[in-house]
């Protein structure tokens, strides 16, 4: 037997053996392991390379090779770390441990590595955020874990163990439903071979989805948030994705697969959408960007700023509809606005240092105005600045297409129409080619060539160039060789005005340039807005002419309906054949209620009394009602649509289909002598859309009463055109309402009421008289007179629309501006407000920027009707309007000059009442020589004035809000200025009390 001694040293020397043993075996393990995983690795990163390199074009990229290394240089770090671990673990004498420990590590290395070969993408099939990068990936697969704490390693372990379940990807956004470009685009993975773009982003709902375009198209699908997506399969450069849900502004995981090789491969990315998402703030209101027009990009027909310095150019190129909703690209001509306030929100530009611009994209209301507020940081300190835009469209808005280098280029050279060569004319009379940019702007004739007459005179330097250019349209009145934003600064005497040759507009306007495109701007006499476009006269072809040709042969005028009506009819076709009802099925929604159609009428055909309608886009050109057939003891009416497009009508509860072809015609049952709600359908956009309208059919029921209705409706309808001329001495006849009484004038001048019966009030104000706008005026309202009720045609024959914006902005264009004063409740009769501006009473949340107003307010207790003042608080005279200010009860939104809009609409605003210092003063003076030039300068202040007050009143209109000019001021008599309070007193539920204070007033005047 040994000695004690000797059998430890033997134990010893044994157990060290075992261990060296174990070392190697556990290194060659290691060693054989890293060698398998990096060759894997290699080989996967090979297969992707190829896969691009098939897919794409280019040379071959290192990325693969760092790659390689950083796994290597990983990997040796981890042998290293746990050969250290294993030294410290002999010498505390643990080798049985170790030895269990060891193999258990294997066993959890070998599986680690397998599950993190794939998981980059398990997780872009999760639709995770981020991907793991390669050095984390290397980590992972030679074990590094080991040197984590055990917290780590668990977590580690269940996020592996989760990776079977799909999460979808948190694609919310602050953006408003639209279509958006985005702001930049970047993405990694692959080799680079392929390259990844996003043309456009849709958010739908409050959620995002890209378009994502594949520069190659082998890529068979798309994986993203654990679903599937499929190429569109008319795409010709590359491979388009539509739809995929992305998260903006953070990193996506995406998996596409390729066939561009024998096998098929999934690649690997993740992309970055940038685009700005805005923050809600209430310095502005929502806004409502609903809009039946069609889904696409447009170009607004027209587009109005209000605010601001007039340093800063601010257009909108196109407007963008996306489910029935609007989202406007607004652009500054300067690269400091960096944040634009709008819709409640405030959105983040981009700016162009270069172009020298900043563009936003934000929802808006078509055809009203729109509180913005931009900021810049032009200045040392940054400044927020309000503005108003108007952007105006229609189904005839063009489509957009994306400029060549930001300016519309030059008419081809390859054009056979267009002259290749140049020559310099000499003095004389010219027939020379021309053309436009051709957008809603176009020479006659309207097919073939397009030429114009030009007029040379002199030689070199003192040779000038005359054009005389006509259009196929009539919707400009005015021409200016220039800018629009230049047009609207000059004076009038600068403007360029048709002129009526053979039925055509034509104008004269004077040449720069040949050969050259050149600025002109059109100004638009119904929208009071000026278009910018270009023209082109060629030298090339030119011919020699007599002094004195036209442009034109005469035009061949188009017979027009007389019985089509534009908003109340008077004369009708009579018929004798009974129309059969529509067919219909039940309103499952219940859009309209039931009508109670009895009538005391015998059975038979009736002609109507008269006819009205309203409601409405402003699309249709007109409604009218072709007879009325009674059966059974019931009304039916033949309703005719100006337009084809309808194919359903939702009324008396049942949704009825069209009767026959051509025009939209339905008979439907109607209450006579009574408001009916009728709801279209129209298929004329991309998808059909329901249009809400009212109409009004008057029948009496003995022929007696028949005839002496027919003669009050055709008095009704004279006696508004008379209206719109000179104040009236009687009560005009209104379609649905009967006189009451007269209030009285005995000293004002300017202004009559008459009360109807429902608590109706008729006011009228003369704002023409004795002003520089009482020759205009007066031709507008003969000239309304003369048109009224009938519906105008376009050159192609087809009927114009108007909107009720538009036809309200006409009525302020009188002599004399009719007020309908209705009770809250009332139902105004159809039609009515195609004849009168309609004001709510008693009033309330007015807008008040006439100091006199303010004062006659205060006088009846109706302050509370006050919601905001345009007279600075320092002049403001009625105390109690100044204690409204001090208590904050009343709002200074600055003056009429430049009211502060966005404040307007945020306080709910119906109702504006201005001064009459706004209207252009009358020229008294005789013009003589000595006098000429002062003249001239009074004319072209009544002018400037003339388009500021019209911009009030459009932009107003715009809002629905009336405007009323409170000419109190301008009355010649003491009496007649108090006397004013009588208008307060009707519009303010306090007529009583108006009467006694000015009675009051006139006691004082006579003692």
């Amino acid at each position: 037997m040994l000695c004690p001694e000797l059998n430890a040293v033997l134990s010893e020397e044994k157990m060290m053996r075992r261990r060296e043993f174990v070392l190697k075996k556990k290194k060659y393990y290691k060693i054989t392991l890293s060698f398998l995983l990096i060759a894997a690795l290699v080989l996967t990163q090979l297969a992707a390379a190829f896969a691009e390199d098939s897919a794409g074009a280019g040379s071959a990229s290192p990325k693969a090779t760092a790659q390689q290394e950083t796994v290597a240089r990983e990997n040796k770090k981890a042998s290293s770390a746990e050969d250290n671990q294993a030294g410290r673990s002999e010498q505390e004498g643990v080798a049985q441990q170790e030895d269990r420990s060891t193999a258990a590590s294997d066993s959890s290395n070998g599986s680690s590595a397998a599950s993190s070969v794939g998981s980059v993408r398990q997780q872009a099939r999760q639709g995770e955020s981020g991907q793991q990068g390669t050095s984390d990936t290397s980590e992972n697969l030679s074990g590094s874990s080991k040197t984590a704490s055990s917290g780590e390693k668990e977590t580690a372990q269940n996020q592996t163990a989760k990776t079977g379940e799909p999460s979808a990807i948190d694609n919310s956004t602050t953006l408003d439903d639209g279509i958006y470009t985005p702001d930049g685009v970047s993405f990694t993975g692959g080799t680079g071979r392929v390259k990844i773009t996003v043309p456009t982003i849709k958010v739908t709902n409050g959620k995002a989805y890209a378009d994502i375009l594949f520069s190659s198209k082998s890529y068979t699908k798309l994986q993203a948030g654990g679903k599937t997506y499929e190429p569109e399969a008319d795409t010709s450069n590359g491979s388009l994705f539509k739809k995929v849900p992305v998260a903006l502004n953070r990193d996506t995981a995406i998996v596409g697969t390729t066939t561009a090789m024998s096998k098929v491969n999934d690649i690997d990315y993740s992309i970055h959408v940038n685009k700005s998402e805005p923050v809600s703030d209430p310095a502005t209101p929502a806004v409502d960007n609903r809009t039946d027009l069609a889904d696409g990009v447009w170009v607004p027909d027209s587009f109005s700023v209000s605010g601001g310095t007039n340093k800063v150019t601010i257009t909108c190129p196109k407007v963008t509809i996306s489910g029935g909703k609007a989202v406007a690209t607004i652009v500054f001509s300067s690269d400091k606005y960096t944040q634009l306030k709008a819709n409640g929100k405030i959105y983040s530009g981009v700016t162009d240092s270069a172009a020298k611009t900043s563009t936003f994209s934000v929802p808006v209301a078509l055809n009203t105005a729109n509180p913005i507020i931009g900021k810049t940081v032009r200045m040392s300190d940054p400044h927020w600045i309000n503005y108003s835009i108007t952007i105006r469209m229609s189904v005839n808005s063009g489509k957009y297409t994306e400029p060549s280098g930001g300016q519309d280029p030059d008419p081809s050279p390859s054009d056979p129409t267009v002259p290749t060569e140049t020559k310099d004319l000499k003095a004389g009379t010219w027939k020379v080619k021309s053309d436009t940019d051709n957008r809603m702007f176009y020479l006659y004739p309207k097919t073939g060539t397009k030429y114009s007459i030009l007029t040379v005179k002199g030689e070199g330097s003192k040779k000038t160039m005359t054009a005389t250019v006509t259009l196929t349209g009539e919707g400009y009145d005015y021409l200016y060789m220039g800018t629009a934003l230049d047009a609207a600064k000059a004076p009038k005497t600068r403007w360029i005005k048709a002129k009526v040759v053979n039925g055509y507009y034509t104008y004269t306007l004077p040449v720069s340039a040949l050969d050259k495109n050149l600025t002109v701007s059109a100004h638009s006499r119904k929208l009071n807005s000026w278009f910018e476009h270009t023209i082109i006269f060629y030298s090339g072809g030119a011919k020699a002419v007599s002094s004195g040709t036209s442009t034109t042969a005469p035009k061949t005028k188009k017979k027009k309906d007389k019985y089509a009506t534009s908003g109340k009819q008077t004369k009708f076709r009579k018929s004798t054949k009974k129309d059969k009802v529509s067919k219909y099925k039940d309103d499952s929604q219940k859009s309209t209620g039931a009508v109670n159609n009895r009538t005391s009428l015998k059975d038979g055909v009736y002609t109507p009394d008269s006819f009205s309608w309203s409601g409405g886009s402003g699309r249709l050109a007109y409604i009218k009602c072709r007879k009325i057939t009674v059966t059974g003891g019931k009304a039916y009416a033949t309703i005719v649509f100006g337009s084809s497009s309808y194919d359903r009508l939702k009324a008396n509860g049942k949704v009825y289909s069209r009767s026959g072809g051509g025009l939209s015609t339905f008979v439907i049952p109607v209450k006579l002598n009574a408001n009916n709600t009728i709801i279209g359908r129209t298929t004329a956009m991309s998808q059909p859309h329901w249009v809400r309208y009212t109409i009004y059919v008057k029948k009496a029921v003995s022929a007696r009463a028949a005839k002496k209705a027919r003669a009050e409706a055709e008095k009704a309808a004279k006696d508004a055109r008379k209206a719109k001329l000179s104040l009236s001495r009687s009560a005009p006849k209104i379609t649905g309402l009967k006189y009451r009484s007269t209030v009285k004038t005995r000293y004002a001048k300017y202004f009559r009421i008459f009360r109807y019966n429902h608590g109706v009030s008729l006011l009228s104000i003369d704002v023409s008289k004795n002003t520089a706008l009482y020759e205009e005026y007066t031709k507008n309202a003969k000239k309304s007179a003369k048109e009224d009720g009938k519906v105008e045609y376009d050159e192609d024959g087809k009927p114009v629309a108007r909107s009720q914006h538009e036809i309200t902005e006409a009525l302020y264009k009188n002599n004399v501006v009719s007020y309908l004063l209705v009770p809250e409740k009332f139902d105004v009769p159809a039609g009515l407000d195609k004849q009168y501006i309609i004001v709510r009473i008693p009033a309330e949340k007015s807008y008040v920027a006439s100091n006199s107003a303010l004062s006659f307010l205060d006088a009846l207790d109706a302050v509370d009707g006050i919601r905001l003042t345009g007279v600075t608080p320092e002049k403001v005279t009625a105390s109690g309007v100044t204690k409204a200010i001090k208590s904050r009860r009343i709002t200074y939104a600055e003056t009429p000059e430049s009211p502060r809009y966005s404040t307007i609409i945020r306080k709910k605003t119906r109702l504006a009442v201005l001064p009459g210092s706004l209207i252009p003063e009358e020229i008294t003076t005789k013009e003589t020589l000595l006098n000429k030039d002062k003249i001239a300068k009074q004319k072209e202040q009544a002018e400037t004035d003339q388009k500021k007050l019209e911009t009030l009143e459009s932009r107003f209109t715009a809002l629905d809000i009336p405007v009323i000019l409170d000419r109190s001021r301008q009355e010649k008599s003491r009496l007649g200025q108090k006397e004013w309070i009588r208008i307060y007193g009707e519009i303010y539920g306090s007529a009583k009390k108006a009467q006694k204070i000015f009675e009051k007033e006139v006691k004082a005047e006579k003692k």
